[in-house]
């Protein structure tokens, strides 16, 4: 490798940044994971853990893409929401969005969320139909023209898939369900199995197994890991302060707990089948979600006049 010339400012900056925060998290033993879901970088992440997580199929939570947008623009919003007012409050997390991607680096399946959320600021600034369909397939078209090299990326594919999966089987399993089952239980489960079956098809035939116990297992490290995403962000703001001794060992217990965790759902074997019938009964299973709470619609509408 040979420098021909200094970087572009923004990327000097960027990079300035990147290595200050690697530095604010040496030598805490949950370190590695925080900056692995705050900024992508596994460099300090136990590789064995990498591997179970992966084991455990839990790989997408230390891959940044939706969830992790979810929990910064959650945050984001529970702080200004009610000091700057919907509108504002939104451009103001859009902004706040875009400079965290740039902070990151290009990665498809954050920018997918990201599209997915400033197309939504745009909505609700011009009150325009809020269909999170609609927004889906138009941050696809974006992305698709504007960065078409990112088509190719198994992060993209995977991304608008289990985005599809959510959106669709997803849906209609939580309505399915609705009132037999808690809703703190029901609603992380049904996105779960709804990612689940409409990437299984593609993981199968890219990693040659795929983990179901990962939909059981997210019900526990999904909520752990927004704690600790959230608790990590804390921490920043404390050791500005030379107070982030406070949450240093809370934040330890909650990395060993998710370690434990992990590990054991790791342990349970996956399931090595051929591809094509991974992917048809994954199908099988969505259409039959689908078809299942189409037709209980249809008994509702006809019920509708008697109630």
């Amino acid at each position: 490798m040979h420098i021909i010339k200094p970087a572009p400012v923004i990327e000097q900056k960027r990079t300035s940044l990147r290595l200050s925060l690697i530095r604010r998290f040496d030598g805490e033993s949950w370190g590695g994971l925080a900056l692995a879901l705050l900024l992508g970088i596994r460099d300090n992440l136990d590789s064995s853990l990498t591997e179970m997580y992966r084991e455990a199929g839990l790989s997408y939570i230390l891959a940044l893409s939706g969830m992790h947008l979810a929990i910064l623009t959650a945050l984001i919003a529970f702080l200004l929401k009610k000091l700057l007012g919907l509108k504002v409050s939104a451009i103001t997390g859009a902004v706040i969005i875009i400079l965290y991607c740039l902070l990151v680096g290009p990665m498809p399946s954050l920018n997918r969320a990201a599209l997915m959320y400033v197309l939504g600021t745009f909505a609700i600034l011009y009150d325009l139909p809020k269909k999170a369909m609609s927004i889906l397939s138009l941050s696809f078209l974006i992305q698709i023209i504007f960065t078409p090299a990112a088509g190719n990326s198994l992060s993209f594919i995977l991304s608008y898939l289990a985005m599809l999966g959510i959106l669709i089987t997803g849906k209609a399993l939580s309505s399915l369900f609705a009132g037999w089952i808690p809703d703190f239980i029901l609603q992380p489960f049904s996105i779960s199995v709804g990612a689940f079956l409409a990437t299984a098809g593609i993981c199968s035939f890219t990693f040659k197994i795929i983990a179901p116990v990962g939909i059981i297992a997210s019900l526990v490290i999904v909520p752990l890991t927004t704690v600790f995403m959230i608790g990590s962000i804390l921490w920043l703001v404390l050791d500005l302060l030379s107070l982030s001794f406070l949450l240093s060992l809370p934040l330890s217990l909650f990395y060993h707990l998710m370690e434990i965790i992990v590990v054991f759902a790791g342990r349970i074997p996956g399931i090595t089948a051929n591809p094509i019938l991974i992917l048809v009964l994954s199908l099988i299973l969505s259409f039959g979600i689908i078809i299942l709470e189409y037709k209980r619609q249809r008994v509702l509408l006809k019920l509708e006049p008697l109630l």
